[in-house]
């Protein structure tokens, strides 16, 4: 893979990386526009209505089009924003204009520090090093988020250190 992007400039990086996530953006506008259409009740529509499409939907309705754009900057959570858009039938031209500054930015990250990071990783064991750990610290939060709603959830009896529930009484 190095050698292949090793003689081309930034520019051409840059152009390709803005091409590629412009179509993967449109590609997942227009699937769930159609599976909202025709086959959200399906079994694979049903992503459409988890809790990561929820909250892209609140998102949406509360920030408009610019929450779109924003969404270039976060990993994963641009798909889904993507996917929510389509299918809430936001108006082709305003999710095509949001998106646009999102793809270009999203070129120059990956042109410059993202590309940057990915031959770090590859090329130096300090670099993949790093990304160990980076990922380790990703899946620390996510695991102590997850215990924390987990337990913000839970009905009050079975809260960390409250006391069991005393049986029901068979006196009556």
């Amino acid at each position: 893979m190095e050698e292949a992007l090793a003689g081309q400039g930034f520019w051409v990086i840059l152009v390709g990386a803005t091409a590629i996530v412009f179509a993967r953006s449109q590609a997942t506008y227009w699937i769930a526009r159609g599976a909202v259409a025709g086959a959200g009740s399906l079994r694979w529509g049903r992503w459409l209505k988890g809790p990561k499409a929820e909250r892209a939907s609140d998102l949406l309705r509360r920030y408009g089009p610019p929450i779109v754009t924003l969404s270039y900057f976060t990993i994963g959570f641009k798909s889904v924003m993507n996917a929510v858009a389509g299918a809430s039938r936001m108006r082709w031209w305003v999710f095509t204009l949001a998106m646009l500054p999102g793809c270009a930015l999203y070129g120059v990250i990956y042109a410059t520090v993202g590309l940057a990071a990915i031959w770090a990783a590859i090329t130096s064991p300090w670099g993949f090093g790093a990304l160990l750990l980076v990922l380790a610290a990703l899946g620390a939060f996510w695991w102590c988020t997850a215990r924390r709603r987990a337990a913000a959830s839970a009905p009050e009896y079975m809260a960390p250190g409250a006391p069991p529930p005393a049986p029901p009484s068979l006196e009556s």
